[in-house]
C-alpha cells in the first residue's frame, strides 16, 4: 500500500514542482511570499499544495511497511499522512528551538551584562525560552497577513487551512515542549499547560480540518486550533515575562505589563466566548460527545493557568521582581 502511495505522490509531486518553479514568488492563492514562509522552507509543499499522502520530506526515509500500522485507517476525518507529518514537523521544530535557545543563552550570557547578572542562574533559561516563544508567535501574527485572514475565515466561515494551520500550531507547541526540558523549576500549572497543549496539538494533526462541521472529533480539532490562534496574539505576555527578569527597574516595563494584561484579557474573552457558544450549539443539537467532554476536561487546565496569569498581571501592574509567577 505504501508503494502505491509513494508512486502516486511522486507523479503528482512532479507537476506540483513544475508549477512551483514557474511561479516561485507566489503562493497558490496568488498572494506574494511573506516572512512567515521562511519558517516553512524545511517543508517542501508549505502546506498549500497538499498532494495526497505527501508528508514532510523528513518522513520519507522512514516510510516502511510497519509504519502504516502505527496510525488508524484513513477516513474522511482522519489522515495518517497528516499525523505523520505532524510528528515530523514537531520533531524538526523542537530541534531548531532547542539549539536556538542554547545558542542564544550562551551568546547573551557573554555579551549582555544585564543578562549575565541574572540570579539564580536557572532564570536565564526561563528568560530565553519565553523570549523565543514571543518572537516566534510575533512572526506568526505580525509577519504575515494570512494569519488574520485564516483566523477570520476559520471563525466565521468554517474555512480552515488544513496542513498550514496545524504546522503553525506545532511551531507554538515546540516552544512549550522544549521549555519542559530546558527550563528548571517551572510551576506545576505551567507544566500541565504545556503538556496539555502538546497533547491536543499532536492529537489534532491527523484530523482533516477541511471538512465542514463542528461536531465530534472534527469540532474538537477546530476548537483547539482556534484556541491556539487567539492565544498566539497574546505574545507580548511572554516578552514581558522574560524582559522583567533582565531589566527589572525599567519604566517601559509598566507599559508592556499593562498592554500584556489587557491584550491577554481580550484574547481569553474571545476564546472562552467562542468555546461557550460551541458548547451551547453541541447541547442544542444533541451533538455533545465523549470527545467534547474529554476536550473540556483538558482545556480546563489551560483556562486555570490563564486565569492565574491574568490575576498575577493585574496585581503586578508595575515593574516587578523576577521571583514572581512564571509562565
Amino acid at each position: 500500500r505504501w508503494v502505491a502511495r509513494a508512486q502516486t505522490s511522486e507523479m503528482a509531486g512532479i507537476s506540483v514542482l513544475q508549477e512551483d518553479v514557474k511561479d516561485w514568488y507566489k503562493c497558490s492563492d496568488g498572494s506574494f511570499i511573506e516572512p512567515l514562509d521562511a519558517l516553512f522552507l524545511l517543508f517542501p509543499n508549505q502546506g498549500r499544495r497538499v498532494v495526497k499522502d505527501n508528508v514532510c520530506f523528513v518522513a520519507k526515509p522512514f516510510v516502511l511497511p510497519y509504519v502504516d500500522e502505527l496510525f488508524p485507517v484513513e477516513t474522511e476525518t482522519f489522515s495518517p499522512a497528516h499525523a505523520a507529518d505532524g510528528v515530523c514537523v514537531l520533531t524538526m521544530m523542537c530541534l531548531i528551538v532547542f539549539f536556538g535557545i542554547i545558542l542564544t543563552h550562551n551568546l547573551w550570557n557573554k555579551l549582555g551584562s544585564n543578562f549575565a547578572a541574572v540570579t539564580p542562574a536557572h532564570k536565564k533559561w526561563y528568560v530565553v525560552a519565553n523570549l523565543s516563544k514571543s518572537l516566534l508567535l510575533a512572526i506568526l501574527c505580525i509577519g504575515t497577513t494570512r494569519f488574520w485572514v485564516v483566523t477570520y475565515n476559520s471563525l466565521f466561515f468554517d474555512k480552515f487551512l488544513n496542513l498550514e494551520m496545524k504546522r503553525c500550531a506545532l511551531i507554538y507547541v515546540a516552544t512549550d515542549v522544549v521549555a519542559l526540558f530546558l527550563v528548571p523549576k517551572l510551576p506545576r500549572s505551567t507544566i500541565i499547560h504545556h503538556v496539555v497543549t502538546a497533547f491536543l496539538c499532536l492529537g489534532c494533526t491527523g484530523i482533516n480540518l477541511s471538512q465542514h462541521g463542528w461536531e465530534g472529533i472534527l469540532g474538537v480539532g477546530k476548537m483547539a486550533m482556534l484556541y491556539g490562534l487567539f492565544s498566539s496574539i497574546s505574545f507580548p505576555v511572554n516578552a514581558y515575562l522574560a524582559l522583567r527578569v533582565v531589566y527589572p527597574k525599567k519604566q517601559w516595563l509598566y507599559t508592556l505589563c499593562n498592554l500584556s494584561f489587557w491584550l491577554y484579557i481580550l484574547c481569553c474573552a474571545i476564546n472562552w466566548s467562542v468555546h461557550g457558544y460551541w458548547l451551547l450549539w453541541l447541547f442544542s443539537h444533541g451533538e455533545f460527545s465523549v470527545y467534547a467532554f474529554l476536550y473540556c476536561f483538558l482545556i480546563a487546565a489551560m483556562v486555570n493557568d490563564d486565569i492565574t496569569l491574568m490575576k498575577w498581571l493585574n496585581k503586578k501592574g508595575t515593574p516587578i521582581e523576577p521571583d514572581a509567577k512564571e509562565k
